[in-house]
């Protein structure tokens, strides 16, 4: 089967989203991700957004890009990345690239 069957197999998604009801966006995605290495050995990423517009990113591949984007005074912003770290916060982002 194709890498991305391991997602659809555990409900990756409806996963994630039952765990935003009890930690953050960026846990949830990290549980997530670590549920679909454990019960079928897949790998992926995904990323989630809390009902407060905080986002979580987390993958267990070696990149996985992504961007956010915000904005400020009516004006948008963008930001990008190669992947996310556990401790990473994608909105640290927008400080790091202006």
């Amino acid at each position: 089967t194709a890498p991305s069957h391991g997602i659809a197999r555990v409900t990756m998604g409806r996963r994630c989203c039952e765990n935003m009801t009890r930690m953050s966006a960026g846990e949830a995605a990290w549980a997530a991700v670590e549920s679909l290495q454990a019960r079928v050995a897949g790998r992926g990423g995904i990323i989630s957004i809390s009902k407060e517009g905080v986002p979580g990113i987390a993958q267990n591949t070696e990149v996985m890009p992504f961007g956010i984007g915000r904005l400020v005074d009516g004006l948008p912003q963008v930001a990008t990345a190669a992947g996310a770290t556990r401790a990473s916060d994608p909105r640290e982002l927008f400080e790091t690239q202006g």
